[in-house]
């Protein structure tokens, strides 16, 4: 059988991941903002839609929720 590939992670992913490091590590708590869409694009280089998949993911699982007017809110 051949060996099976490493491939890093997708970057939404990556971005996704790093912000639960921020949360677990206590850099980001309840309440505060979590870096907009316009932000993570610039911060890490990415696409818009690769920003907006990386908050709709962390919004799937609860840790964050829109809040209209204000941004993304860290929930947990």
């Amino acid at each position: 059988m051949p060996p099976k590939l490493e491939r890093p992670a997708p970057p939404y992913q990556q971005i996704a991941n790093e912000i639960r490091t921020r949360i677990a590590n206590g850099d980001l708590q309840a309440g505060d903002l979590v870096p907009s869409v316009r932000s993570l694009m610039r911060d890490y280089g990415v696409a818009i839609a690769t920003a907006q998949k990386a908050l709709s993911a962390l919004r799937a699982e609860g840790y964050i929720k829109p809040e209209r007017g204000v941004g993304s809110l860290l929930t947990t």
